[in-house]
């Protein structure tokens, strides 16, 4: 495998940003940065992504495995609308988490008050 171009890493490193944006604003920051962190990610102290570990495209299926362990099918959802703004580099992502609109909101319903019991918002 061809190391990664700065083009690539940069595309991944927002791609996964992305993510994690979504999900903070999703479930809250404290369970986001939870989840995010058992990725290969470094986190800085304000919370955003500076650097990935390994290959982007692995750092990024990576990421998306830990958020659907966590969230199921939701994550799933979740991270395609999340990656919209990079659906003209979707042979980038892994299959499963290409871009797609936003869909499936009544499977949301509960899910917030579920997490927010485990880690509370914020």
């Amino acid at each position: 495998m061809a190391p990664e171009s700065g083009n690539d890493q940069e595309f991944y490193l927002e791609a996964i940003r992305h993510i994690v944006l979504a999900f903070r604003e999703f479930i809250g920051e404290k369970a986001a940065f939870t989840i995010a962190r058992r990725a290969p990610l470094e986190i800085d102290a304000e919370g955003e992504v500076v650097k990935y570990y390994g290959s982007g495209r692995t750092a990024l299926e990576l990421t998306a495995d830990q958020y659907e362990t966590f969230l199921g099918v939701v994550a799933v959802y979740k991270m395609q609308a999340a990656l919209m703004p990079f659906k003209d580099q979707e042979e980038k992502i892994p299959p499963k988490i290409r871009p797609r609109e936003a869909r499936h909101h009544d499977m949301f319903k509960g899910l917030l008050e579920r997490l927010s019991a485990l880690f509370g918002k914020g």
